[in-house]
């Protein structure tokens, strides 16, 4: 990859630097995430790009694009002028989060093979397995919504249980 330098010449990008970049993005996206789930950052405040970098110690791109991850995945929205905040959490999408997830599960129910059965029951060994740290076992109920989409054919399912489960796994929290 080119990037350009100050002087407005190009240069070649290191695989070490675009690495640091995505992880250093993933490390903010984690956190962010794991403060909006665990109601550390709650329903409605504001959130600074400025202080969410300093406190992270990375740059304002990687906060941003982090940010920007978040908004598609309904964790945070953005205020034209105003500023961006944690989302509230949505009583109705949690109604229809949960009628879709008795759909696919009774979907799955029945034609669901041997070596199906034995990746969602790996799922729910690291569940009992992780079942200390609540945060951890949201996400892998997230996982488990995945595999069952997966597994049953209905991976085009998944997008909108990756956007209702904003409301979702922070209800669960509480």
């Amino acid at each position: 990859m080119i990037k350009q330098d100050k002087g407005g010449r190009g240069r070649m990008i290191k695989a070490e630097e675009l690495l640091d970049k995505i992880r250093s993005q993933n490390e903010v996206y984690n956190a962010l995430k794991y403060q909006i789930l665990t109601l550390k950052a709650e329903p409605g405040e504001m959130l600074s790009e400025n202080i969410i970098s300093a406190q992270m110690n990375a740059g304002r791109s990687a906060v941003r694009d982090a940010l920007a991850q978040l908004t598609e995945e309904g964790y945070v929205v953005v205020y034209p002028q105003k500023g961006t905040a944690v989302s509230m959490i949505d009583p109705e999408r949690i109604t229809h989060r949960v009628l879709e997830q008795s759909m696919i599960e009774e979907i799955c129910r029945s034609d669901i093979s041997e070596e199906q059965l034995k990746l969602l029951e790996d799922v729910l060994d690291e569940q009992s397995i992780k079942k200390e740290e609540i945060a951890d076992l949201l996400i892998l109920e997230q996982q488990l919504s995945y595999a069952l989409s997966v597994l049953c054919d209905k991976k085009h399912i998944w997008e909108m249980f990756r956007i209702m489960d904003c409301d979702m796994l922070r209800a669960n929290y509480l």
